[in-house]
């Protein structure tokens, strides 16, 4: 098996980039075919899943519901095992009650708290963890060496998209920042531009001082190392002395006595010799380059970082969790009734078991999900429901006119070399919300009372919009092939 490869700063800061932009623009896209559809049917609030039902067509509204479901379930088992593990660690106690402590106490926090109680609570931890994070790279950038930033090795980079990609992940929200900035174009595409842009700097900094000090770290773990065997070594050398005085002494006393102490003691320093043996031949990495290709960066900090630096570490990685667990789950209650009507019945707190339960469950039978649980919702997840699906719908919203058919958005796509950019009107008996008595029309304001046209948030015509689809379609494919 070959060892793991870094990819260098270089190769994983355009990578970050490329990620970026790709969230950016579908995020975009679903942006403005949001707005489509309020201004074409009068619908005020509309959900991912209206929005593909709208555009290509009941089957894919339930194709949508589907990955969403899948996509939200795999990010809440992926935070759960590993705060879960976090607690668990910490406070000595079984996986299972560690995974249910965070879930049942973060999950309780979204259930018994009004949003403005809510949002109080999420500034905090997100205070908290910006200033853990704001240490930890003080504390890494000690070790920085500003030409190992230069290194690229773009071969290690493909298998890493599907988890850049879903450190981008925002479109689960979309459709309210859209709501609630009243379809303002203007508004909705610097809120999406911004929140991308600012994570996206955060990434870069964080990933420039981290790979940046790599070599100084794991040299670092390295000479601890070192020292740590050259002292049992010492040990070692202490209990062959200690063996000959002790046969020495005994042999003054007595002659049997004699042969079992130095017996005794020629054990013990056979041990010790042992154990330097198998650390030095079989199992202790001794070499900043082993330290490197085996050990992950964080891990690496904590040991060359000081007593501090492991539970700083610890600290910002559950708040990091915290405050993305608390938005899915949000998020997954409010879908659950929009996705399938019968749940609308339930009591709430019905939603939150069903949302917050099977994570717990999950996580415990399998504790080492978290990574893999990962790579699924980014290769699947997020290349499906917030890649290819953004780009089909919007392809549908400006170029497709109405949907009747559930083949709509591959039609539409493969007329892509055919289609010409216009604006399209409402079709002819559109649904209209009961709340609403005039149809909508989106603008540069905001919804307005007039003939409703198509809004392009996304410039490039055609060929952006195939080419985010089909971008999204080669990562599936290339992880395939890896």
């Amino acid at each position: 098996m070959l060892p793991p490869k870094e990819s260098g700063f270089a190769a994983t800061s355009g990578t970050l980039a490329g990620c970026g932009a790709f969230a950016m623009a579908t995020g975009l896209l679903i942006s403005e075919v949001n707005m489509n559809v309020v201004a074409r049917y009068g619908i005020s609030n509309v959900t991912f899943t209206t929005m593909a039902e709208k555009t290509l067509g009941a089957a894919a509204a339930s194709a949508a519901t589907f990955l969403y479901i899948f996509h939200n379930y795999a990010l809440l088992v992926a935070y759960v095992a590993r705060a879960g593990q976090i607690l668990a660690t910490a406070g000595n106690m079984a996986p299972l009650a560690g995974s249910a402590m965070f879930a049942l106490g973060f999950g309780g926090i979204c259930y018994a708290t009004t949003p403005r109680q809510f949002d109080r609570v999420n500034s905090v931890l997100l205070g908290m963890a910006a200033a853990a994070f704001v240490a930890l790279l003080a504390v890494a950038g000690t070790h920085l060496d500003l030409p190992v930033l230069a290194r690229a090795e773009w071969s290690a980079v493909p298998p890493t998209i599907p988890i850049i990609a879903l450190a981008f992940v925002y479109h689960n929200i979309v459709p309210v920042v859209v709501h609630n900035l009243e379809c303002d174009a203007a508004k909705v595409r610097t809120s999406i531009v911004l929140g991308v842009l600012i994570p996206a700097a955060m990434y870069l900094v964080w990933d420039g001082v981290i790979l940046g000090s790599l070599d100084n770290l794991a040299a670092s773990a390295a000479a601890e190392v070192v020292a740590k065997m050259t002292a049992s070594a010492a040990t070692t050398a202490t209990a062959t002395v200690d063996a000959t005085t002790a046969a020495a002494a005994a042999v003054i006393r007595d002659a049997d006595d004699a042969l079992s102490a130095a017996a005794a003691a020629t054990a013990t320093a056979a041990e010790a010799s042992a154990d330097v043996a198998t650390g030095a031949e079989s199992g202790t990495l001794t070499s900043a380059a082993e330290l490197t290709a085996t050990l992950d960066p964080l891990v690496l900090l904590q040991r060359a970082g000081g007593p501090v630096v492991a539970p700083l570490v610890e600290v910002f990685s559950f708040l990091a969790i915290a405050t993305s667990f608390t938005g899915f789950v949000l998020a997954a209650v409010d879908f659950l009734p929009d996705a399938f009507k019968p749940l609308s019945a339930v009591p709430r707190s019905g939603r939150y078991a069903l949302v917050v339960l099977p994570p717990i469950l999950l996580s415990t039978a399998s504790p080492g999900i978290f990574f893999a649980a990962l790579d699924i919702a980014g290769t699947y997840g997020v290349m499906t429901l917030y890649g290819m699906m953004p780009a089909a719908m919007a392809w549908a919203s400006r170029y497709g006119g109405d949907v009747s058919s559930p083949g709509r958005a591959v039609s539409a796509l493969a007329l892509a070399s055919t289609t010409a950019a216009g604006e399209i009107s409402s079709p002819a008996g559109a649904e209209e919300d009961n709340s609403s008595s005039v149809r909508c029309r989106v603008s540069d304001r905001g919804v307005s009372g007039d003939a409703a046209r198509v809004v392009e948030l996304v410039p490039g015509g055609p060929a952006v919009v195939l080419l985010t689809g089909v971008a999204a379609a080669a990562v599936i494919v290339s992880q395939w092939v890896l």
